[in-house]
This record gives structure tokens, C-alpha cells and sequence, in this order.
């Protein structure tokens, strides 16, 4: 349910698709962390990047036992 000062469902939806097709919530996302990176005083472009894998091996199934549903 939306707040009600937001425009009708189906619009807020197509905006929102539209918007996510043309990128331009990952463009918003560049902008604010590149100003955010000026403001504390670091190079506006991130030189280095971690990458991790999971640390936690999972069932094969992809759960535990307690989220699979029983069966007869």
C-alpha cells in the first residue's frame, strides 16, 4: 500500500519499471556515491573492490530443514 500522497498504484509501477529498464536508479545510485566519497575526502572513483564467497556452506536443497515443507 502506498503513502497517500503518492500518484494511484499503476502509475507509481510504470514509473518505477520504466525507471529501472533505462537504469536510471543505478545512475542515481553513481551520483549520490561519488558525492558522498568528495564529501569524506576520497578519490571520487573507487579503486579497489572486495569480493567474498559465501563463508557458510548451504544444503543442496538451499535451506534448512525447518524451511522445507514436509512431505507425505
Amino acid at each position: 500500500m502506498l503513502p497517500h500522497d503518492f500518484p494511484v498504484g499503476q502509475t507509481v509501477s510504470y514509473d518505477f519499471n520504466r525507471w529501472k529498464k533505462e537504469g536510471i536508479g543505478e545512475h542515481i545510485h553513481a551520483i549520490v556515491r561519488t558525492k558522498l566519497r568528495v564529501l569524506l575526502g576520497k578519490d571520487p572513483t573507487p579503486s579497489a573492490a572486495i569480493l567474498d564467497s559465501p563463508s557458510v556452506k548451504t544444503t543442496e536443497k538451499g535451506g534448512s530443514v525447518a524451511m522445507t515443507p514436509a512431505s507425505r
